[in-house]
């Protein structure tokens, strides 16, 4: 390790994927449940009660497990084809544009999720069926989609920077109609 800054972004790197991976094992436990429920009910005209409301609570937390994740190995989806058109400078200028727009919205968010977590909190919502205080649910969520804002703004450096140092940044300028002959709709 080079410095204190290799190091964060090694453990953030590794809590991202700590996080995918309690994504899958919640993924999982939704499906099981699922599955379940549904050959008892079947078969034994016997569902689980509150089936429904354990797996709203679960893949809650599947969802927002795979976002810091995205965010970490940039999987998410960016149309870049039309600042191609004017040149590499316009191109990074765009991503970095997005990137920043994707903070601002996260961070947005996880302002809104965090007043909604304390108003669960303060009103004692539960589960219907169950009575499951369901603010832990939000609390978690809200932390993990926090852990994606430090996150973005590793991915936006790592992408500026190897930007500036790739000069492999698509130039549509740079490509003739030939390189489209063998498209055909």
């Amino acid at each position: 390790m080079k410095n204190k800054s290799d190091r964060f972004h090694v453990w953030v790197g590794r809590l991202t994927m700590l996080l995918g991976v309690v994504g899958v094992l919640c993924l999982f436990a939704a499906t099981g449940l699922t599955v379940t429920n549904a050959v008892l009910r079947s078969f034994f005209s016997s569902p689980i009660t509150g089936a429904s409301e354990l797996v709203e609570l679960v893949g809650l937390i599947a969802v927002v497990c795979f976002i810091p994740l995205s965010l970490e190995s940039n999987h998410h989806l960016e149309i870049d084809f039309v600042a191609g058109y004017f040149g590499r400078n316009v191109y990074r200028l765009s991503g970095l544009f997005g990137s920043l727009v994707t903070l601002l919205f996260l961070a947005m968010i996880v302002w809104q999720l965090w007043d909604y977590s304390m108003r669960t909190l303060t009103s004692g919502d539960t589960t219907y069926f169950l009575a499951i205080a369901t603010w832990p649910y939000w609390v978690a969520s809200t932390v993990i989609l926090a852990v994606g804002l430090p996150v973005q703004i590793i991915a936006m450096r790592r992408n500026w920077t190897r930007e500036s140092a790739d000069r492999s940044t698509p130039d549509m300028t740079e490509i003739s109609e030939a390189d489209f002959e063998d498209v055909r709709i």
